[in-house]
């Protein structure tokens, strides 16, 4: 990266990875490794809340929080990208852990899909409350909510497939270049 936009310079603003309270390298390291919990931990809660909320019948709620779920991994990688680092090719030395952190975080995502779908079907969600929504009209409701549930069902499984297939192929890759 030769030149930096004004994105790149409010990131490192934000990031101050080379500022004053940057500290040593072993400090730098710990807080970089403690931002990457942090991502983490907020990617796992935001998804456990999109569940239960959709378990309660809420549908805008779970989507905010997904959003909110997907905001540090799009961080992590446009960031990498912009200074040349490979978040793939990172990402595939560690597959076992990996995928199953996808498959976690996929079936979740695809259950509060599902519960998003009954809401819409039903008007009300999994866990009984007493306040009972009509979405649409005339038979629209129940295939609303049964294309929503069955659309979030198979887009968590296509996507645990897609990071599975991905991470397979830079470990592919890797192991053909150990073997030259």
């Amino acid at each position: 990266m030769t030149r930096k936009t004004l994105l790149d310079r409010g990131a490192e603003r934000i990031a101050d990875v080379d500022g004053a309270s940057a500290g040593d390298e072993r400090e730098r390291a710990v807080y970089g490794e403690a931002g990457a919990f942090a991502a983490t931990l907020t990617m796992h809660v935001c998804v456990l809340g999109a569940f239960v909320s959709a378990l309660a019948g809420s549908i805008v709620l779970p989507l905010t929080l997904i959003l909110i779920a997907m905001l540090p991994s799009y961080g992590i990688f446009w960031y990498c990208k912009r200074r040349g680092v490979d978040t793939f090719e990172l990402l595939s030395r560690n597959t076992r852990h990996r995928l199953g952190s996808a498959i976690y975080v996929g079936a979740i995502l695809g259950l509060a899909c599902l519960a998003m779908g009954y809401t819409v079907a039903q008007g009300q969600g999994l866990l009984p409350l007493t306040v009972k929504f009509t979405f649409v009209t005339d038979g629209l409701q129940e295939v609303a909510g049964l294309g929503m549930a069955v659309g979030g069902a198979i887009g968590a499984v296509l996507g645990v497939l897609a990071v599975a297939w991905v991470l397979r192929g830079y470990r592919r890759r890797a192991e053909q270049d150990e073997d030259w």
